[in-house]
């Protein structure tokens, strides 16, 4: 055999050998997230990201899958958090770095999928009090990704969150608009980026995109699509999800 045939013969030996841990269950396998917890999400090799309307300025909803799950227990139908959404927490509040890897390789390539033009990608950012208190954006982290996938331009800091106000977690739809009211204003000017693609981790209300969407299309974004690695705004919603 050729010296180089069976280079690259060794090569894509160790590549088939080469093996995970699922962030999710733990088991071993050839990717990040398994295809077991990647159906129990909703997501198959098949499936396309989701897409739902959304109130201006915001033209697009793209998600990938929701938050909750259907489940049957012993005691008849339940819905419970997805094996994405748990993965989720550990990223956010316990800084599991390899999970915020494995969530933002597997957004890009949903998102890769929606074959949209963007000029520039902007994550929903932190106030400057929680970025400290937390150390990163998990936001910034997703749209990172999928800039860089995309050949998008990554504004990280196109958007400022100006007030910091309560957390979202257990508000109401009112109380989460009043608190979030004028609370984002742009860094720049985005009149030469028309084409923006928005990127949060979670939708509850929507009220943080529309409101970060307006500062975006006030500074000059015309065409504004967002991205959500989890939608948990459905009817099978069970509880208000923590968001930023």
């Amino acid at each position: 055999m050729h010296r180089g045939s069976a280079l690259l013969l060794r090569l894509a030996g160790q590549l088939r050998s080469h093996t995970y841990i699922c962030i999710c269950c733990g088991s071993e396998g050839d990717r990040r997230v398994c295809p077991s917890c990647l159906r129990t999400s909703g997501i198959t090799e098949s499936s396309a990201i989701k897409t739902a309307p959304a109130g201006p300025p915001i033209k697009q909803l793209h998600y990938c899958a929701d938050y909750h799950i259907r489940t049957t227990t012993d005691t008849g139908p339940a819905i419970e958090d997805s094996p994405l959404a748990v993965a989720l927490r550990r990223f956010k509040y316990c800084d599991d770095r390899r999970a915020g890897r494995a969530l933002a390789d597997l957004m890009a390539r949903q998102t890769r999928a929606l074959e949209l033009e963007f000029d520039a990608v902007v994550p929903v950012p932190l106030h400057s009090n929680k970025l400290k208190q937390r150390g990163f954006n998990q936001s910034a982290w997703l749209a990172k990704a999928v800039a860089r996938s995309a050949g998008s331009r990554f504004f990280p800091c196109g958007l400022v969150r100006r007030l910091s106000g309560k957390p979202q977690c257990g508000l109401n739809g009112c109380e989460r608009r009043m608190n979030l009211s004028r609370a984002f204003r742009a860094q720049r000017d985005f009149s030469i980026y028309l084409r923006v693609l928005l990127v949060d981790d979670v939708i509850t209300t929507g009220t943080t995109l529309k409101q970060a969407g307006r500062a975006l299309f006030e500074a000059g974004a015309t065409d504004i699509h967002c991205a959500v690695l989890l939608n948990a705004s459905g009817p099978s919603q069970a509880h208000e999800t923590a968001s930023p």
